[in-house]
Formats: structure tokens, sequence, C-alpha cells
């Protein structure tokens, strides 16, 4: 399987563990082939269409570092039963982090802290305490629990090339990721309206607490800033993360003119090739979305529920006919140089269809095709629930039965009249037939 047919059978499963259907199939080479980056993996998703319009190195496994706590924040969300809950920081967490220079949300040893507080502590600032204390706290002290979590959710979600040993992301040679598996797990993240809202924040002002004043968490996303050099007013969050050896992850979303993309970078270096300091996912970031709004739109091809047939159908109680219509609303991603006007239709239904069917069943299939080769698809489904008639179910066996019994008794009498006819060539051919007399020898 090659790395490109593996990362869209990986965002399949996502899609519909989310309940999400991508119907799109990328045939269209988009001209990326000048794009250069820092980055050594690199994934960019359309989010409109569901479709990769860049990628590089995508299967290849690198260092997640804080990234991690992406999966972090999902596993969290999703045990916590209320995000306004107030947990106590155990000590048994600085204990653990005090060994590393680890990122820290500035929480301490039994300070009473709302998740929803903890879950901004650890995207913004990338908060090493806050994970930690999530972990603990939310599995009874059993953070070892907490990370099976997230490994089962990987597996659920289809990154089969990740895996996490820890809650926060600190170099261990255990845990490892793609850009592929990254672009599946932020994705489902962005399923959770806590986790966009919360990851794309700037600046996020912390209550008091039992042990502390206000204070403003920020973004560490220098992308999201106005006085940065590398500021894009199109981009949103999402995450960082800086290994052990300096090298930078970053994830983020971009929107402009209402076309949405996500992009994964990982294992920029921390120096260019002439030994000057970078920041190479910052530059990434910039380029690659540039290119991507400069030169790819996305095209509506059809509306959800849109009736494209009618086609026949077997004993359906109120009619011989039914609706096929559009499964899902359909756009494509395509290339500035492509004429829309020469993308083609196709629709294909199932054959010889039967009473009951269910509304919303598939029925069929429209294909969108550009220069040979299927863009775009979606499946069609019955706009209506056909009942089956019993009646006309029976009736249709009988008429087959009568039928026979017709044919056989039509067949039957011409066989006697031909008998007859033949016997009676029979008699009159022996009485017509003239008599030879022998000679007398006298």
């Amino acid at each position: 399987m090659t790395k490109f047919k593996k990362l869209i059978a990986s965002l399949l499963c996502v899609f519909v563990v989310s309940g999400l259907m991508p119907t799109n199939v990328r045939a269209i080479e988009y001209g990326s082939d000048g794009i250069t980056s820092y980055s050594e993996g690199v994934v960019l998703v359309n989010l409109d269409t569901h479709t990769i319009a860049y990628e590089k190195n995508s299967d290849d496994t690198f260092l997640p570092a804080s990234i991690t706590k992406i999966m972090t924040f999902i596993i969290a969300s999703e045990l916590a039963t209320d995000v306004e809950a107030t947990v106590t920081a155990p000590i048994s967490v600085f204990n653990e982090l005090v060994k590393y220079n680890a990122s820290n949300a500035g929480f301490v040893v039994d300070e009473e802290i709302r998740i929803l507080d903890l879950l901004y502590g650890l995207i913004l600032p990338s908060g090493c305490d806050a994970a930690a204390i999530l972990a603990t706290t939310l599995t009874d002290n059993d953070p070892d629990e907490f990370i099976d979590l997230m490994n089962a959710k990987a597996v659920e979600l289809g990154a089969v090339d990740t895996h996490f040993d820890d809650v926060h992301g600190l170099d261990n040679e255990h845990s490892y990721t793609t850009a592929s598996d990254m672009a599946i797990i932020t994705q489902y993240a962005l399923e959770n309206e806590l986790f966009t809202k919360v990851a794309t924040t700037q600046y996020y002002e912390l209550p008091t607490t039992n042990l502390q004043a206000p204070r403003t968490l920020y973004h560490t996303n220098q992308v999201l800033y106005s006085g940065s050099s590398y500021y894009n007013s199109k981009v949103s969050g999402i995450k960082t993360g800086t290994t052990g050896d300096y090298e930078k992850n970053l994830i983020t979303i971009a929107e402009s003119d209402g076309t949405n993309y996500l992009l994964v970078l990982l294992a920029a270096p921390p120096l260019d090739s002439a030994g000057n300091a970078i920041e190479g996912t910052y530059s990434d970031t910039n380029k690659i979305y540039d290119w991507a709004f400069n030169n790819l739109f996305v095209h509506p091809l059809v509306s959800a529920a849109k009736e494209m047939k009618t086609v026949d159908i077997a004993y359906a109680k109120d009619s011989d006919t039914i609706k096929a219509v559009t499964k899902n609303e359909l756009d494509v991603l395509l290339p500035s140089h492509v004429d829309v006007e020469k993308i083609e239709s196709k629709i294909t239904t199932n054959k010889d269809l039967e009473a009951p069917i269910e509304k919303g069943a598939t029925i069929g299939k429209l294909e969108y095709i550009y220069d040979d080769e299927v863009i775009a698809s979606t499946p069609l489904v019955a706009k209506a629930t056909m009942e089956k008639s019993y009646f006309k179910f029976i009736w249709n066996y009988l008429k087959y039965i009568l039928m026979g019994i017709l044919i056989l008794t039509v067949v039957g009498a011409l066989t006697l009249v031909g008998l007859r006819i033949y016997n009676k060539n029979r008699r009159y051919s022996r009485i017509s037939r003239p008599i030879k007399r022998k000679r007398s020898r006298y």
C-alpha cells in the first residue's frame, strides 16, 4: 500500500468514527512539486472536502513532543463528566516533573483547579503539569491507565503508527507518531467543540484559586501574534511541540474566504544548512498555506438530498418507482487551472430493486469524472421508505404459475390436435392405398 493510500484509508477510519463520511478521491495532481519545507514530515488536509492537498514523508515516524497533548485533551475531555468540576493537584505530579526541564502552566501542589482551566493550561502554554494532573485525577491516581486509553484511542481512529508512553510528550524512545496519524487525531479532536475553542484561543485568564491570584495563559504559537514576523491572520492555534534536540512540531488550522485547512508539521530542525537559527515550522506554515490558498479552490458539485434519478422498484405498495437522492453534499478540491465545465457526472443504480427499502438505504452511486478519472463520488439513497405489497409479491408469482399452466394447456391441446391429425392421416393412407393382385398361372 502506498503512503498516500494508507493515509486515505486512515482518514476514512476517523471519518466513520466521527460520523463524517469522506466522498472525495484524489485523482488530480495539485502542482505541489515546487514546495520545499524545513519540516521532515508534512500533511496538508483540506477540511471542507477531506482531501490531502500535500504530503511529505507522511508515514515516517518522529518524536511527538508536546503535540502529544492533543490526545491527552481528547481522553481527558471524554473522561470528565463536568469540566466545571474542581480537582486538587497532587504532590506526586510535581515530584515526577521536577526531573525534567518541562514547560508548565504554573499550577502548584494542593491547588484546587477546575478541569476546564487545566485543559487551557494543557494546550496554551503546553503545561506538562496540567497534563499530569488531569491524567492522575481523572483515573483515580493511575496515569498508566490514562496512557492506555490514549493508545487505544489512536488504534480506534486508525493512527496505527503512533504510540504514546506518557501524557505530556517529554522525549521518550517509546513515543512516536507520523504526520498522517496526527492529522487523523487532530481531525477527530476538532469534532469536539471545546477542543476547537481552547486550541484556537490566543490567551486565557485563569481565575483565582485557593492558592493563586488570577493570571493569564498565552498560546505558544507565534504565528498568532500580530507583533511576530511570522504573523498570519488566516491561522488559528492549535499546538506546538519541541523535542530535546530542539526540533519543532506544529499543528495549525487556517481559513480564507470560507476554505479551511489543517496543517501538520513534524521535525523541523533548529538550524538551516548554513548553521543559522531558524523557526522552520513558522516559515513552512506561511509558505504552505500561501501556496494552498493561491493555487487551489473548492468547487461545489452537488447538494445533499438532491433528486438525481427515478428508479424502478418491484413489489412496492404505493408506487413502481423510487427517487434516488444524494446522501452527502459534495465539494471537490481543484487546482486553479482546472476547467470545471469539463467535469462530467455518472449515475449508477442498483439493478432489480425490490421492496421493502428503508429511507436512506443505498440504491446507487453518483460519480464525478475529470480527464477520465473519478475525482469525487457519493452514494445515492432512497428518498422515502417503500413498504412491500404482499399482494403484488404473491400476484407476481401467481402470474408465472398461471402462465405456466396456460402454456402447458396450450401445448397439451396442440399435442392432442396433432395426434388426432396424425392418426387420421394414417387411416386415410391405408384406405386409399391400391391393392396388389397376384397373377394366376392358368
